[in-house]
């Protein structure tokens, strides 16, 4: 409820998982990454399909692909990433599972869609943000490989390592530009990260928004601010792009990562302190700030996959506490932090 009491049980899942959408109809998709052949290497995973209030709808299990991103279209058909193959797989979960592939840039982890059908994803290498036409790109099973002639660069050459990014709503995509930076000695030196704003075309819209820092998150508010989230400082900030004004919004502790804002004006921000001498993980942390800038709220996550409502619902696979990277559980909250819907646990649920 409103003070972070919790309202319902938590629930576990069975494996650990990494991408959260939202589909059509409220379905939660989601992808968990199975490490039992290999405890340092995922080898499988799977696609699960959950109802609003936490049950499962169905599940596909994708033998061969280690699934982490995910974006889902109008129809319910999902996209997930698979970086170690430098593919997305088109996955209908509901009767004919994996439909098809599509070529992905290398080491993709996120991807979003637009509201066009067309598919926005970043290359950490090339530094680029490329845009994917599905329909274009389908391999069904038993045909050839066509020959994809509409890959279009949507844009080049931004900054060291384009990270984040949002749509805005009319066509046009914020990227955030990591800024990283190392010594020939291996240390992390200031970073001198930006904003990017690219038009509908692909190409730059304005100068860049210089930040002094190493921007990850980045998410559209109310009235067109950028929230952005600093992976080195766990800085907040908000950014007029069009007026290049950059002013403290917040911090978190440690690392900031994925963020999130919804139609109330809260923010939402993963942040993450690297593990102790006696820890052998990360420590991920929900932080939920309101409009003003002041936290209302803290959960425990089990890594930065998160998502959140315009009508400000969060769902959200946290740890079971115990540290292990096996069980987790989602919880569906309100933006005040309470408990929209009881916790949505999988153990149960076989994976066979």
């Amino acid at each position: 409820d409103a003070d972070l009491t919790q309202v319902g049980a938590p629930i576990t899942l069975e494996d650990p998982s990494f991408g959260l959408a939202i589909g059509p109809t409220g379905y939660l998709y989601l992808t968990s990454l199975d490490f039992s052949a290999n405890p340092t290497q995922p080898t499988d995973g799977k696609l699960s399909v959950l109802n609003g209030d936490g049950g499962l709808v169905v599940r596909v299990a994708t033998t061969g692909v280690t699934p982490y991103g995910v974006t889902v279209d109008d129809d319910g058909i999902a996209y997930v990433t698979d970086p170690l193959r430098s593919t997305i797989y088109t996955v209908d979960p509901f009767g004919r599972g994996i439909i098809g592939t599509l070529e992905a840039p290398a080491g993709s982890l996120a991807l979003d869609i637009g509201p066009d059908g067309l598919l926005y994803v970043p290359n950490q290498i090339s530094r680029s943000i490329v845009v994917l036409d599905p329909s274009d790109l389908i391999i069904e099973p038993g045909g050839g490989q066509e020959l994809n002639a509409d890959i279009d660069v949507f844009a080049e050459n931004i900054g060291t390592l384009a990270i984040g990014l949002a749509l805005d709503g009319n066509g046009g995509l914020y990227v955030t530009d990591l800024g990283l930076r190392i010594s020939e000695n291996g240390e992390q030196l200031p970073g001198t990260g930006a904003i990017i704003y690219l038009g509908p075309d692909g190409l730059p819209v304005g100068d860049p928004v210089s930040l002094n820092g190493n921007p990850w998150g980045v998410a559209v508010g109310n009235g067109g601010l950028l929230y952005v989230s600093d992976y080195a400082s766990g800085t907040i900030w908000v950014v007029d792009a069009a007026a290049q004004s950059v002013e403290e919004f917040a911090s978190v502790p440690g690392q900031g990562a994925t963020l999130a804002t919804d139609g109330a004006g809260n923010v939402y921000v993963i942040g993450f302190e690297a593990p102790s001498e006696l820890e052998e993980f990360s420590t991920f942390t929900l932080h939920i700030f309101d409009a003003a800038g002041s936290e209302t709220g803290t959960l425990p996550a089990s890594g930065p996959a998160f998502a959140v409502t315009a009508d400000g619902k969060i769902y959200i696979p946290i740890s079971d506490g115990s540290g292990s990277a096996t069980y987790t559980e989602i919880r569906v909250l309100n933006a005040d932090g309470t408990e929209a819907a009881p916790a949505i646990s999988l153990q149960a649920v076989s994976s066979a």
